[in-house]
């Protein structure tokens, strides 16, 4: 991706969260690279203004890496936006746009609460329980008998 005066930022191509604490990030960035130290990854929780917090470091320089960043304070079911930074010996460049993505849920250990079971048809019923009010599941079943 180019900006003005021809200089190349990098892209995410793709973003996965794999747990809590770990997310896979793609990035590509196809500027000479003999200039440039390194990549830094950063991220910030997406629903409320906060600070960038740099994750990780990366001194390979490749037109197209793929990496796993950790970071222990992730929470469960939440959304992040990540971007990356291409480092020199003047500093930090331009950043990518963010690229967002949501921890996965919590393994529920709590029973369900909340049930509701709904008659849509002669059918079909609706089902739907909460777990921790964090959970929200939604089941469709088809009812049928045998006469």
């Amino acid at each position: 991706m180019y900006i003005s005066g021809h200089q190349e930022i990098p892209e995410i191509i793709a973003i996965k969260s794999l747990s809590r604490t770990e997310t896979m990030l793609k990035w590509s960035f196809h500027d000479d690279l003999k200039q440039y130290e390194g990549f830094t990854v950063q991220l910030k929780p997406a629903n409320y203004e906060a600070k960038w917090i740099s994750v990780s470091h990366y001194s390979i320089m490749k037109t197209e890496s793929t990496e796993i960043v950790h970071h222990e304070l992730l929470r469960h079911y939440t959304q992040y936006n990540f971007r990356v930074i291409v480092v020199n010996h003047r500093g930090d460049s331009f950043n990518s746009l963010p690229a967002r993505v949501r921890t996965p849920s919590e393994i529920p250990g709590d029973p369900p609460n909340s049930v509701q079971i709904r008659l849509l048809n002669a059918t079909l019923i609706s089902l739907h329980w909460r777990v921790r009010d964090i959970v929200h599941w939604h089941l469709l079943c088809s009812v049928f008998s045998q006469r």
